[in-house]
């Protein structure tokens, strides 16, 4: 399996638009989605 890097901006611009959806109401809530729809663990 490969990494993947992302840059800082590129974290900046889209975590606003992540917590913004209707799911998630913060950034740890949506990190804990993530896990637990089996995504990458940071």
């Amino acid at each position: 399996m490969s990494d993947l890097h992302l840059s800082p901006l590129t974290v900046k611009t889209h975590v606003p638009n992540i917590c913004c959806k209707p799911e998630t109401h913060s950034r740890q809530n949506a990190l804990f989605l993530a896990q637990k729809r089996g995504l990458p663990k940071l």
